[in-house]
Protein backbone atom coordinates (compact mmCIF):
# COMPACT_ATOMS: atom_id res chain seq x y z
CA UNK A 1 0.00 0.00 0.00
CA UNK A 2 1.47 3.69 -0.43
CA UNK A 3 2.81 5.12 2.26
CA UNK A 4 2.54 8.54 3.41
CA UNK A 5 5.48 10.41 6.24
CA UNK A 6 4.25 12.33 8.33
CA UNK A 7 5.09 15.59 7.06
CA UNK A 8 2.32 14.68 3.80
CA UNK A 9 0.22 14.14 6.17
CA UNK A 10 0.82 17.52 8.11
CA UNK A 11 0.84 19.06 4.81
CA UNK A 12 -2.57 17.40 3.63
CA UNK A 13 -3.94 18.49 6.59
CA UNK A 14 -2.62 21.99 6.36
CA UNK A 15 -4.01 22.50 3.17
CA UNK A 16 -7.20 20.80 4.20
CA UNK A 17 -7.91 22.61 6.58
CA UNK A 18 -7.29 26.05 5.13
CA UNK A 19 -10.08 25.10 2.07
CA UNK A 20 -11.88 25.10 5.15
CA UNK A 21 -11.63 27.95 6.18
CA UNK A 22 -12.26 29.86 3.07
CA UNK A 23 -15.61 31.83 2.87
CA UNK A 24 -18.62 30.54 0.31
CA UNK A 25 -17.74 31.03 -3.36
CA UNK A 26 -13.86 31.05 -2.66
CA UNK A 27 -12.64 28.12 -4.91
CA UNK A 28 -9.50 27.09 -3.89
CA UNK A 29 -7.94 25.75 -7.44
CA UNK A 30 -4.91 23.31 -7.04
CA UNK A 31 -1.71 23.74 -9.82
CA UNK A 32 -1.35 20.86 -12.02
CA UNK A 33 2.15 21.31 -11.63
CA UNK A 34 4.89 22.60 -9.17
CA UNK A 35 4.69 26.36 -9.59
CA UNK A 36 5.85 27.38 -5.98
CA UNK A 37 2.44 27.63 -4.30
CA UNK A 38 -0.37 25.25 -3.10
CA UNK A 39 -2.84 26.83 -4.72
CA UNK A 40 -4.39 29.80 -6.14
CA UNK A 41 -7.88 31.21 -4.74
CA UNK A 42 -10.70 32.60 -7.52
CA UNK A 43 -13.43 35.15 -5.94
CA UNK A 44 -16.58 34.42 -7.22
CA UNK A 45 -19.06 36.20 -4.90
CA UNK A 46 -20.47 39.57 -6.16
CA UNK A 47 -19.18 42.51 -5.51
CA UNK A 48 -15.99 44.56 -6.13
CA UNK A 49 -13.47 41.50 -5.76
CA UNK A 50 -15.74 39.01 -8.63
CA UNK A 51 -12.97 37.68 -10.52
CA UNK A 52 -9.88 38.60 -8.64
CA UNK A 53 -7.64 35.76 -7.75
CA UNK A 54 -4.78 34.94 -5.18
CA UNK A 55 -1.71 32.50 -4.73
CA UNK A 56 -1.69 30.71 -1.23
CA UNK A 57 1.19 28.61 0.28
CA UNK A 58 0.32 26.99 3.24
CA UNK A 59 3.33 25.61 5.61
CA UNK A 60 2.08 23.36 8.00
CA UNK A 61 3.75 21.99 11.05
CA UNK A 62 3.52 19.48 13.82
CA UNK A 63 3.43 22.36 16.74
CA UNK A 64 4.30 25.82 15.09
CA UNK A 65 6.84 28.36 17.51
CA UNK A 66 5.91 31.74 18.38
CA UNK A 67 8.48 34.22 19.80
CA UNK A 68 8.06 38.14 20.74
CA UNK A 69 4.36 37.67 18.86
CA UNK A 70 5.57 36.47 15.87
CA UNK A 71 5.23 33.10 14.05
CA UNK A 72 8.64 30.86 13.32
CA UNK A 73 9.30 29.51 9.83
CA UNK A 74 12.36 27.75 10.11
CA UNK A 75 15.05 26.66 7.69
CA UNK A 76 13.51 23.35 7.51
CA UNK A 77 9.90 24.39 5.96
CA UNK A 78 10.71 27.66 3.78
CA UNK A 79 13.23 27.33 0.51
CA UNK A 80 14.66 30.50 -0.89
CA UNK A 81 13.40 28.95 -4.38
CA UNK A 82 10.23 29.33 -2.53
CA UNK A 83 10.37 32.78 -1.83
CA UNK A 84 11.85 34.19 -4.64
CA UNK A 85 8.42 32.53 -6.43
CA UNK A 86 6.63 34.69 -4.23
CA UNK A 87 8.01 38.21 -5.03
CA UNK A 88 8.39 37.40 -9.09
CA UNK A 89 4.88 37.26 -9.30
CA UNK A 90 2.64 40.68 -9.51
CA UNK A 91 -0.17 38.75 -8.00
CA UNK A 92 -0.26 38.64 -3.88
CA UNK A 93 0.67 35.67 -2.15
CA UNK A 94 -0.82 34.49 1.10
CA UNK A 95 1.07 32.54 3.33
CA UNK A 96 -0.28 30.51 6.06
CA UNK A 97 1.12 28.83 8.86
CA UNK A 98 -0.75 25.84 9.90
CA UNK A 99 -0.41 24.11 13.98
CA UNK A 100 -1.78 20.54 13.71
CA UNK A 101 -1.59 20.20 17.40
CA UNK A 102 -3.60 23.26 17.91
CA UNK A 103 -5.93 22.75 14.49
CA UNK A 104 -4.96 26.65 14.78
CA UNK A 105 -3.45 28.94 11.40
CA UNK A 106 -1.88 31.91 10.74
CA UNK A 107 -1.23 34.18 7.78
CA UNK A 108 0.33 37.12 6.63
CA UNK A 109 0.88 38.68 2.68
CA UNK A 110 3.87 37.59 0.99
CA UNK A 111 4.79 41.26 0.98
CA UNK A 112 4.94 41.89 5.06
CA UNK A 113 8.05 39.70 4.71
CA UNK A 114 9.98 41.89 1.89
CA UNK A 115 12.10 43.64 3.90
CA UNK A 116 13.04 40.35 6.01
CA UNK A 117 13.75 38.80 2.30
CA UNK A 118 15.84 41.84 1.23
CA UNK A 119 18.10 41.34 4.10
CA UNK A 120 18.82 37.73 3.65
CA UNK A 121 20.18 38.61 0.24
CA UNK A 122 23.26 37.21 -0.05
CA UNK A 123 23.78 36.41 3.25
CA UNK A 124 22.17 33.03 3.88
CA UNK A 125 24.80 30.37 2.54
CA UNK A 126 21.80 27.96 2.60
CA UNK A 127 18.58 27.31 0.12
CA UNK A 128 16.61 27.42 3.17
CA UNK A 129 15.67 30.29 5.42
CA UNK A 130 14.08 31.18 8.63
CA UNK A 131 11.10 33.94 8.20
CA UNK A 132 8.95 35.66 11.25
CA UNK A 133 5.39 35.92 10.82
CA UNK A 134 3.01 38.40 12.65
CA UNK A 135 0.83 36.39 14.96
CA UNK A 136 -2.49 37.25 12.92
CA UNK A 137 -4.63 34.19 13.19
CA UNK A 138 -6.65 33.15 10.40
CA UNK A 139 -10.30 32.75 11.30
CA UNK A 140 -13.91 33.82 10.62
CA UNK A 141 -13.84 37.47 11.12
CA UNK A 142 -10.13 37.93 9.27
CA UNK A 143 -12.20 37.78 6.04
CA UNK A 144 -13.38 41.27 5.95
CA UNK A 145 -9.73 42.36 6.65
CA UNK A 146 -8.82 39.94 3.97
CA UNK A 147 -11.20 41.51 1.75
CA UNK A 148 -10.00 45.27 2.34
CA UNK A 149 -6.32 43.88 1.99
CA UNK A 150 -7.34 42.80 -2.07
CA UNK A 151 -9.24 45.77 -2.81
CA UNK A 152 -6.38 48.20 -1.85
CA UNK A 153 -4.12 45.77 -3.81
CA UNK A 154 -6.18 45.63 -6.69
CA UNK A 155 -6.54 49.50 -6.98
CA UNK A 156 -3.19 50.53 -6.08
CA UNK A 157 -2.45 47.96 -8.63
CA UNK A 158 -4.56 49.83 -11.53
CA UNK A 159 -3.02 53.29 -10.49
CA UNK A 160 0.07 52.34 -10.64
CA UNK A 161 -0.37 50.21 -14.03
CA UNK A 162 -2.38 52.90 -15.71
CA UNK A 163 0.54 54.97 -17.40
CA UNK A 164 1.83 51.37 -18.98
CA UNK A 165 -1.82 50.71 -20.19
CA UNK A 166 -1.25 54.25 -22.19
CA UNK A 167 1.74 53.48 -23.48
CA UNK A 168 2.19 53.24 -27.32
CA UNK A 169 4.32 49.73 -27.01
CA UNK A 170 1.81 48.05 -24.50
CA UNK A 171 -0.05 46.19 -27.35
CA UNK A 172 3.23 45.16 -28.55
CA UNK A 173 4.24 44.22 -25.69
CA UNK A 174 1.59 41.79 -24.69
CA UNK A 175 2.23 40.04 -28.04
CA UNK A 176 5.38 39.48 -27.59
CA UNK A 177 5.12 38.18 -24.16
CA UNK A 178 1.69 35.60 -24.81
CA UNK A 179 4.01 34.67 -28.31
CA UNK A 180 7.12 33.66 -26.15
CA UNK A 181 4.81 31.71 -23.12
CA UNK A 182 2.75 30.20 -26.43
CA UNK A 183 6.83 28.93 -27.44
CA UNK A 184 7.66 27.73 -23.59
CA UNK A 185 4.56 25.54 -23.58
CA UNK A 186 5.64 24.21 -26.75
CA UNK A 187 8.73 22.84 -25.04
CA UNK A 188 6.90 21.95 -22.02
CA UNK A 189 5.11 19.46 -24.20
CA UNK A 190 7.95 18.62 -25.94
CA UNK A 191 7.17 14.76 -27.58
CA UNK A 192 11.21 13.76 -27.31
CA UNK A 193 11.46 12.90 -23.98
CA UNK A 194 14.44 14.42 -21.78
CA UNK A 195 16.47 10.78 -21.54
CA UNK A 196 16.00 9.85 -24.84
CA UNK A 197 17.46 13.99 -26.64
CA UNK A 198 20.57 13.92 -28.27
CA UNK A 199 23.11 16.80 -27.16
CA UNK A 200 22.36 18.39 -30.36
CA UNK A 201 18.55 18.53 -29.86
CA UNK A 202 18.32 19.35 -25.28
CA UNK A 203 21.03 22.14 -26.47
CA UNK A 204 18.84 23.88 -29.09
CA UNK A 205 15.98 23.33 -26.93
CA UNK A 206 17.46 24.96 -24.02
CA UNK A 207 18.54 27.81 -26.66
CA UNK A 208 15.17 28.45 -27.61
CA UNK A 209 14.14 28.76 -24.21
CA UNK A 210 16.09 31.36 -23.53
CA UNK A 211 15.12 33.44 -26.44
CA UNK A 212 11.72 33.39 -24.98
CA UNK A 213 12.63 34.90 -21.83
CA UNK A 214 14.72 37.69 -23.62
CA UNK A 215 11.77 38.45 -25.81
CA UNK A 216 9.44 38.55 -22.49
CA UNK A 217 12.45 41.04 -20.58
CA UNK A 218 13.24 42.67 -23.17
CA UNK A 219 9.01 43.55 -24.04
CA UNK A 220 9.08 44.77 -20.55
CA UNK A 221 12.38 47.13 -20.94
CA UNK A 222 10.62 48.76 -23.81
CA UNK A 223 7.36 49.38 -22.06
CA UNK A 224 9.16 50.46 -18.41
CA UNK A 225 11.25 52.70 -21.30
CA UNK A 226 8.75 54.81 -22.33
CA UNK A 227 7.27 55.52 -18.36
CA UNK A 228 8.31 58.62 -16.31
CA UNK A 229 10.98 56.92 -14.17
CA UNK A 230 9.92 57.66 -10.89
CA UNK A 231 5.74 56.60 -11.32
CA UNK A 232 4.15 53.75 -9.78
CA UNK A 233 3.69 51.64 -12.75
CA UNK A 234 7.65 52.20 -13.47
CA UNK A 235 8.50 51.27 -10.07
CA UNK A 236 6.34 47.74 -10.57
CA UNK A 237 7.49 46.65 -13.78
CA UNK A 238 11.31 47.57 -12.85
CA UNK A 239 10.63 45.09 -9.71
CA UNK A 240 9.23 42.48 -11.55
CA UNK A 241 12.05 42.67 -14.93
CA UNK A 242 14.12 42.72 -11.97
CA UNK A 243 13.13 39.46 -10.42
CA UNK A 244 12.15 37.94 -13.22
CA UNK A 245 15.86 38.16 -14.91
CA UNK A 246 17.01 36.95 -11.24
CA UNK A 247 14.95 33.51 -11.46
CA UNK A 248 16.15 33.09 -15.29
CA UNK A 249 19.67 33.45 -14.38
CA UNK A 250 19.38 31.53 -11.47
CA UNK A 251 18.47 28.59 -13.79
CA UNK A 252 20.57 29.69 -17.51
CA UNK A 253 23.64 30.92 -16.12
CA UNK A 254 25.06 32.27 -19.04
CA UNK A 255 21.94 33.80 -20.12
CA UNK A 256 23.31 37.37 -19.71
CA UNK A 257 25.99 36.26 -22.39
CA UNK A 258 23.25 35.30 -24.89
CA UNK A 259 23.13 37.32 -27.92
CA UNK A 260 20.98 40.46 -28.37
CA UNK A 261 19.88 38.64 -32.56
CA UNK A 262 19.32 35.28 -32.89
CA UNK A 263 22.85 34.38 -34.01
CA UNK A 264 24.78 31.92 -31.73
CA UNK A 265 28.78 31.97 -32.02
CA UNK A 266 30.32 28.83 -32.31
CA UNK A 267 32.28 29.67 -28.99
CA UNK A 268 28.69 30.55 -26.79
CA UNK A 269 28.93 28.34 -23.73
CA UNK A 270 25.69 27.13 -22.69
CA UNK A 271 25.91 27.02 -19.05
CA UNK A 272 22.77 25.69 -17.04
CA UNK A 273 21.30 23.69 -14.04
CA UNK A 274 19.25 20.82 -16.00
CA UNK A 275 17.92 19.34 -13.05
CA UNK A 276 15.84 23.35 -12.18
CA UNK A 277 14.91 23.55 -15.68
CA UNK A 278 11.80 21.44 -15.42
CA UNK A 279 10.43 23.22 -12.14
CA UNK A 280 11.14 27.02 -12.95
CA UNK A 281 9.61 26.79 -16.54
CA UNK A 282 5.36 26.75 -15.50
CA UNK A 283 6.89 28.93 -12.47
CA UNK A 284 7.98 31.59 -15.27
CA UNK A 285 5.17 31.27 -17.51
CA UNK A 286 2.43 31.73 -14.82
CA UNK A 287 4.48 34.86 -13.88
CA UNK A 288 4.72 36.02 -17.57
CA UNK A 289 0.61 35.57 -18.17
CA UNK A 290 0.01 37.09 -15.00
CA UNK A 291 1.77 40.47 -15.77
CA UNK A 292 -0.45 40.28 -19.12
CA UNK A 293 -3.36 40.05 -17.39
CA UNK A 294 -2.76 42.95 -15.11
CA UNK A 295 -1.88 44.71 -18.19
CA UNK A 296 -5.55 44.11 -19.89
CA UNK A 297 -7.93 44.04 -16.68
CA UNK A 298 -10.93 42.68 -17.26
CA UNK A 299 -13.25 45.69 -15.32
CA UNK A 300 -13.43 49.11 -16.85
CA UNK A 301 -12.81 50.49 -12.97
CA UNK A 302 -9.69 49.14 -13.01
CA UNK A 303 -8.14 50.82 -16.23
CA UNK A 304 -7.21 53.94 -14.49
Amino acid sequence: MPFQSRAQVIGDAGELWFQNQLPPCWLLQKPTKDVGVDGVVVICERGNLNGKEFRVQVKASEKLKIKDSKVILDKSRVKSSTINYWFVSPLPTMIVAYDCTANRGYYCWHSELYEQVSKLEGKENSSEVTLRMPEQELKSESWNHIRESLIWHSRNLAKSLSDARNAESVLPTIHSIVAAVRQLNSIDHQPIPVEERTPQQEGLLVLIEMFAYRDIIIGLEKLLSELHPECEGAKRLREWISSYHSTVLSVFRSFDDLPNNDFVPPDYQLVYARNLIHKVRPQLMQSALEIVMLLTPANKSERG
